[in-house]
């Protein structure tokens, strides 16, 4: 072998060595970037606060010895188990970005509609308390009825609203105040960015683990526990009626437009010719219409969990509101969702009891699903529609 040849080998060898060390060197560099990325994202107390809320099994709540005071001072435990959801994009509800029309000093709407049904619209708009020594604007969801509505729906339609205006809790949507502009009323609550829970499951299903579809309930659970300790009777408890903020916390709503923009959902009663939720109410309503009580909304609560449990789907879908009736009446009652564990169900059934003194309060349904939780792990995994579903 001569020189010339032995001096481009070592050449070749030597420049090899080089590229391969560049690399390593480079490989090196970006992991350790890397790792003081996750090293500073693990020593951030907000970091460290999120990652423990969602790996804690249950918070130390007592739905026996409900308070305010004592909700009040974990409440931001629970909301912040949802910080780290993502939540696909197409669900955030579009509207135009600049307001086009004062209602008053206070009030300005978008100029396109979130959504609009037969007589009932929905606008996001701007919102300035007078009362906020700071002037700032909140965004808030606009309710308002169109020209062609009815004294009896615009009667209908300030009751709903003005039901829950009093209330203030964190898993009950208030409604902040009543405008009107040329005698047209609208109602403006906090803007809620998923919108309503039933449609917030259909859509989101690949990402919500059955923990997560329970943390809703109990949502739901803590709003109801609030407003029956204010004597208050809601009368239509169900998915659509409750509304998921950018936050994650479900919050009940009142009625509203929900027997305009969901109305296959309701038929007309031949008693007191109102819309009524058939699928969703207890069988001593549908003997005696308009028989509604806190019992009657734990009936509903039980349909409502049924309906997380199937991620949205219509309760009796395959059944006319007739038959509906004439099945809950003859004991009639919706079967185990598919992959539901049985404490699950369980749960359900309780509030199906033909006797509304069987069925337990709101409260005890809290303890009831507290043990459900607390056992979720041992739960089977979901099989979903086209992948298994992610669990906390």
């Amino acid at each position: 072998m001569n020189p010339t040849t032995i001096i481009i080998i070592s050449v070749v060898i030597i420049c090899f060595m080089f590229i391969v060390t560049l690399v390593f060197l480079i490989c090196c560099v970006f992991q350790f970037r890397r790792r003081n990325k996750h090293r500073y994202r693990d020593s951030d107390p907000e970091m460290v606060r999120r990652k423990s809320n969602l790996r804690r099994v249950r918070h130390d709540f007592d739905f026996t010895n409900y308070d305010e005071d004592t909700y009040a001072s974990f409440q931001s435990k629970l909301l912040s188990k949802f910080n780290q959801i993502k939540l696909e994009p197409k669900l955030r509800r579009k509207s135009s970005t600049k307001p086009c029309m004062s209602i008053d000093s206070t009030l300005m709407l978008y100029s396109n509609p979130v959504a609009t049904g037969q007589y009932g619209i929905i606008y996001k708009g701007q919102f300035s308390d007078p009362s906020d020594p700071d002037g700032e604007t909140r965004t808030v969801t606009v309710k308002t009825v169109s020209d062609s509505a009815s004294i009896e729906v615009v009667t209908e339609f300030i009751e709903d609203a003005r039901s829950l205006i009093s209330f203030n809790h964190n898993h009950v949507l208030s409604a902040l105040g009543i405008a009107t502009n040329d005698n047209t009323p609208f109602v403006f609550f906090p803007w809620m960015e998923y919108g309503d829970l039933r449609t917030y499951v259909r859509e989101q299903h690949k990402h919500l683990s059955q923990r997560m579809l329970l943390e809703f309930c109990e949502h739901v659970l803590f709003g109801m526990t609030f407003l029956a300790s204010q004597k208050f009777i809601h009368g239509d408890i169900a998915a659509r009626n409750c509304v998921v903020g950018a936050d994650g916390a479900v919050r009940v709503s009142d009625v509203g437009l929900s027997r305009d923009f969901f109305s296959e959902e309701y038929c007309n009663s031949p008693v007191t010719h109102k819309l009524i939720p058939v699928r969703w109410m207890a069988v001593e309503c549908l003997n005696e219409d308009g028989c509604f009580s806190e019992k009657s909304d734990v009936w509903s609560f039980g349909v409502l969990t049924w309906e997380l449990m199937t991620f949205g789907e219509t309760p009796f879908a395959e059944l006319d509101h007739e038959t509906v009736k004439n099945y809950v009446i003859n004991n009639g009652r919706l079967t185990k969702p598919a992959d539901t564990p049985s404490e699950i169900y369980d749960l359900m059934k309780v509030c199906w009891y033909t006797h509304p003194q069987d069925r337990p309060v709101f409260h005890e349904l809290g303890n009831r699903l507290r043990l459900v939780m607390n056992g979720i792990s041992r739960f089977p995994a979901l099989k979903n529609r086209a992948e298994k579903y992610r669990y906390w």
